[in-house]
């Protein structure tokens, strides 16, 4: 029975040989070797973002750089998913922040052909939410990110290529996204544009400025881009200044104007103790506050908010007093804080003009917010195209179709959305099939939509008539984001070019499951049945065997006896008995050849209990007798 066992083991190995994924289209494997690849994570505040784009190897010599776009799936969708919270909500629970990570690389790995997995770079970048959080905080995340990465993963990976991005970096990736996108860095180069960026926590702005400019050194990045053309580009973050944190600092801002000028000053004084550094606001017009007491008895304070639509409620949370450094509250018995909508597109837009910081001082003139150089601005010759929020919100609005933003459009159409009461809202949300989740993000439309327009024309300065302003979700058939800037930048690095310039490894050994399965069939049909039958036809032969070990008139076995082989040879005579064979079994001199038995050292057979092919292992023979029988 040995044989059975022997080529079943044989089969079993087969089976479980590992084996890539098989790529059945011929046409879609050739055209695979001509991309590479690369990976992107978007760590941002409210959520993460990957993105798989694939690098033409071939390109046309117009062009600087080569035409990166995003891969797309076997039905032909964008490889890009987003997943909820962002990667810095994980700073009480580091750990869990590398399950998160390879949710979203899992993607990647899957649709990337295995062979070029060790070619094929993977960068993690954190953006304003992980600034939030402090340095142990973001390294606990980053090293349990870092485990994952390397442990489930076989992609390229360097440390430096997981970072918590700083601002700078954002707007400068965001501004080589768009122009990259426009064309603008083609050989002869094009006039490059602007960029504005908002999302959840920051926003920034970058355009180039000449060569000659008088700006702060540290307020220019230089980007050079195909080895040729270098670019003086202004960049300038401002963190806090994102939609998600802009409304956590004006709802403090509310309850700061409560606890100075409110009936119910002292009281609230006593329940959030202003700390050192506590300033006091300017006075808001028509504050109105009230307190009342839930059924178990706890205070709740009412504020009227004129950037929420009438009907909506909103609460002050624990999150909302993250960017208040000089509040404290007596923890679970600190009063409810509810915001109440009123509705009021004309307070809204002043109540948020302080939050602007355009009162600081300018150390070095012209300045923006928070007293921020910000250098001239050449509107006639300068288009600036706008991203995330600004598209997003103007989506919600309704007048995301305008290629060009017009402040008269915006300013009626946010009028009408604060106006208007949210049951009357949420009843066309519903009508119009709208998810959950987009409902809840609509409810913050009329405070981002005043606070997009505060920005645009008291921080940074757009006059009203100013039409230059493109919001935009996507160029040229891709979904415009700083990734793909960050991308392009690294694409200039010597180290990206070498691993462009590597070969894949070919991992395309064994064979794919089909090929599996047809093997196993015949098999069973044909290789089954001739073992069992030469297994059967073994046992009775050995029922011939002689006491002195040989076959009765036949043979020694070879391998199981100590004579290891028969070799056919001419025949020898003498005095009419052959030469070799096994004493007493003379052969007779029939014919021109006969069969002798080569003697040599036997081989013993051994199974190892492990998982690997057996090994035979020669030891040395006592006689060169046929006598005795060879152990199994």
């Amino acid at each position: 029975m040995l044989c059975c066992f022997f080529v079943l083991y044989l089969l079993l190995t087969f089976i479980y040989t590992p084996s890539v994924a098989y790529v059945a289209d011929s046409h879609r494997a050739s055209s695979q070797a001509a991309y590479r690849y690369a990976i992107i994570v978007d760590a941002g505040s409210s959520g993460s973002r990957l993105f798989v784009y694939c690098i033409p190897l071939i390109e046309s010599t117009t062009r600087s750089l080569p035409s990166v776009t995003l891969c797309t799936d076997d039905k032909g969708e964008p490889l890009t998913k987003k997943v909820n919270p962002g990667l810095s909500s994980f700073s009480s629970d580091p750990s869990s922040s590398g399950v998160y990570i390879s949710s979203l690389v899992s993607i990647a790995a899957k649709h990337i052909p295995k062979k070029y997995h060790s070619v094929t770079p993977i960068y993690i970048l954190a953006t304003a939410g992980m600034r939030l959080l402090s340095e142990s905080q973001q390294s606990d995340i980053w090293n349990a990110v870092r485990e994952a990465i390397k442990n489930d993963f076989d992609f390229k990976f360097e440390e430096s290529w997981m970072q918590t991005v700083s601002g700078y970096y954002e707007a400068l990736y965001g501004w080589i996204t768009v122009n990259y996108l426009l064309d603008n860095f083609v050989d002869p180069p094009k006039p490059s544009v602007g960029m504005l960026d908002m999302g959840g926590a920051s926003m920034q702005i970058a355009y180039e400025v000449p060569s000659e400019a008088q700006v702060l050194e540290d307020h220019i990045m230089r980007f050079t881009i195909g080895g040729k053309n270098t670019y003086n580009v202004y960049v300038m973050t401002f963190l806090g200044y994102g939609t998600h944190a802009a409304k956590s600092r004006y709802k403090l801002f509310l309850l700061h104007n409560a606890m100075e000028y409110s009936p119910y000053s002292s009281i609230l004084k006593s329940r959030f103790r202003p700390s050192t550094g506590y300033t006091k606001p300017p006075k808001l017009p028509e504050l109105g506050v009230q307190l009342l007491y839930t059924t178990s008895g706890k205070e709740k304070f009412i504020l009227t908010d004129p950037c929420l639509q009438s009907g909506l409620e909103d609460v002050l949370t624990s999150q909302d007093r993250v960017f208040s450094r000089t509040l404290s509250t007596g923890g679970t018995n600190s009063p409810i804080i509810t915001f109440i909508g009123a509705g009021n597109l004309t307070q809204c837009l002043a109540y948020q003009k302080f939050l602007l910081q355009k009162h600081k001082p300018c150390r070095i003139e012209p300045c923006s917010m928070n007293g921020v150089h910000q250098p001239p601005v050449d509107f006639e010759g300068t288009q600036f195209y706008a991203m995330s929020e600004y598209w997003y919100t103007s989506s919600d609005l309704g007048t995301a179709p305008a290629d060009v933003y017009s402040f008269d459009s915006f300013y009626n159409s946010t009028e009408n959305m604060c106006k208007k009461p949210w049951i009357d809202a949420l009843f066309e949300y519903r009508t119009q099939n709208v998810d959950p989740f987009n409902i809840v993000n609509k409810q913050a439309v009329c405070f981002k939509a005043s606070w997009i327009m505060n920005v645009l024309h008291t921080g940074f300065g757009f006059s009203q008539s100013y039409s230059n302003v493109h919001p935009i979700d996507s160029l040229s058939g891709i979904e415009v984001q700083w990734s793909l800037g960050a991308l392009v930048y690294y694409m200039q690095l010597p180290e990206f070019q070498a691993l462009l310039s590597q070969e894949p490894v070919d991992a395309q050994i064994g064979f794919s499951d089909s090929q599996k399965v047809a093997v196993i069939i015949l098999f069973l049909a044909f290789g089954c049945p001739t073992a069992v039958g030469y297994c059967v036809y073994r046992k009775r032969r050995r029922q011939q065997f002689s006491p002195g070990g040989c076959l009765g008139g036949s043979f020694c076995p070879p391998i199981f006896t100590r004579s290891k082989c028969f070799w056919r040879s001419p025949k020898v005579v003498t005095s009419g008995v052959t030469t070799g064979g096994c004493k007493n079994n003379p052969r007779a001199a029939g014919n021109n050849y006969h069969y002798s038995m080569i003697p040599s050292p036997s081989a013993v057979l051994n199974f190892r209990t492990s998982n690997s092919l057996p090994s035979f292992q020669i030891i040395q023979a006592n006689d060169n007798k046929c006598s005795g029988h060879g152990t199994i």
